[in-house]
């Protein structure tokens, strides 16, 4: 039985998520589930969430995870999950800071610190995905020559 009572994104939730999904993301194999124009997404209040295609119908269940929470959406931006890093690979995203084990930036990043990066350009914020060693760990925010960390701080 397939659940058809789940909520729709509205035009503005599409619309922040279309506009992370293009700057941050490329359309692959690995994202092409997690698109804008997929019909398994929904949102939960400001959660956004990818629901399996074959969910039964849970109206009146308490139920604690939807799906694969893909992130939060706050007014007139998206902010990604862990989980969503996690589900990433390289070359899901469209840019990437790679950290060999033992780095200092690394221990940085997972501190919750700010850590210096000479990005190509100072004026624009943008989500990059963390990785270490070739796995993926979190996300990063970049501006103005610095990557700001959005590690969980329950994982600090």
């Amino acid at each position: 039985v397939t659940n058809n009572n789940l909520p729709i994104l509205n035009k503005t939730q599409k619309e922040v998520y279309e506009s992370f999904f293009n700057q941050t993301l490329r359309l692959s194999q690995g994202t092409s589930s997690i698109s804008p124009d997929s019909n398994s997404l929904t949102c939960f209040g400001n959660q956004l969430y990818l629901i399996p295609p074959d969910s039964p119908d849970l109206a009146g269940l308490r139920v604690l995870r939807w799906g694969w929470m893909l992130g939060t959406i706050k007014s007139d931006r998206f902010i990604p999950s862990p989980g969503l890093a996690s589900g990433l690979a390289r070359d899901d995203v469209q840019k990437v800071i790679e950290f060999p084990v033992g780095d200092p930036g690394l221990t940085s990043y997972m501190r919750g610190s700010p850590i210096t990066y000479p990005g190509d350009d100072n004026n624009k914020k943008t989500w990059l995905l963390v990785n270490v060693e070739g796995f993926s760990l979190g996300w990063g925010k970049y501006s103005q020559g610095k990557i700001k960390s959005h590690f969980p701080k329950w994982l600090r």
